[in-house]
């Protein structure tokens, strides 16, 4: 930030509170006026220096390029460490902004305000779990919409045919028995528009009725609320996990929503 761009006074925008002297005390018209116009003085400074120092933190949030190159990672969870990732019952998540295919955004904690759960799980057109628990999905929305918000994220495909699985634990392309059965095949995405061009064919081919929403290039999603193909949270209306699946499983979930709805 230069200090050029603001006037020399800027050392000390805020001058004292005009108090009278004794011989000003009949003065009280002229009191409350200068008092009025410092104060005014001080909400625009006030206003400025937030904008400033909104700008310098990185606070505007936009979307992605089509253009912009998605990073690759590798899970830590091809490790063994899956229930290490991510958050857990009783920790309280970072806001995030997400966007849809058509780009709409998806603010998390502005969600929450409207005091409802939200549920996030997320998955990818070629990972066989995920697609697996769709129909489970789309009935469960219906089901608890009113109660709970179900959000889908799609993440970093888990079993792309051009190069290896994030969740492989060697450098082979891994494609599942249910991938060959069902004829779902696809390349890693390289790009946000790739990858959101796949989301939309993946909703398209199974018919999500749930919002879905898109990761970041840099798997922003997927990097901080667990490195997992089908995760599963639920997010109290304060952004306290309530509860978590590493892999997504409907009938684990019912007691849990039960007792968050009721």
């Amino acid at each position: 930030m230069a200090l050029s761009y603001f006037p020399h006074s800027w050392t000390n925008p805020y001058p004292p509170v005009f108090r009278p002297s004794q011989t000003d005390l009949f003065s009280t018209d002229l009191i409350q006026t200068r008092n009025k116009r410092i104060r005014k003085k001080i909400r625009t400074w006030g206003y400025v220096v937030c904008v400033v120092v909104s700008s310098c933190m990185g606070g505007d949030e936009r979307i992605p390029s089509d253009g912009a190159k998605t990073k690759l990672p590798i899970s830590q969870g091809a490790e063994g460490a899956w229930e290490m990732l991510g958050y857990h019952p009783g920790d309280t998540v970072p806001d995030i902004t997400l966007y849809s295919g058509e780009g709409q955004p998806f603010h998390l904690y502005a969600e929450l305000q409207k005091g409802k759960p939200v549920m996030i799980i997320n998955g990818s057109y070629t990972c066989d779990i995920s697609r697996g628990n769709l129909p489970s999905i789309n009935a469960l929305s219906e089901r608890i919409g009113k109660n709970m918000e179900v959000v889908m994220v799609y993440t970093i495909d888990a079993h792309p045919n051009d190069m290896m699985s994030p969740y492989s634990p060697d450098s082979d392309i891994w494609i599942p028995p249910n991938n060959i059965r069902d004829s779902v095949s696809a390349q890693q995405p390289k790009t946000y528009g790739e990858r959101v061009e796949l989301s939309k064919t993946w909703i398209k081919e199974n018919q999500i009725h749930v919002p879905v929403v898109i990761d970041k290039p840099d798997n922003e999603y997927w990097m901080e609320f667990g490195q997992a193909p089908n995760m599963c949270y639920i997010i109290d209306a304060d952004g306290v996990v309530e509860y978590r699946q590493t892999w997504y499983d409907e009938k684990k979930l019912e007691e849990k929503i039960r007792h968050i709805t009721e």
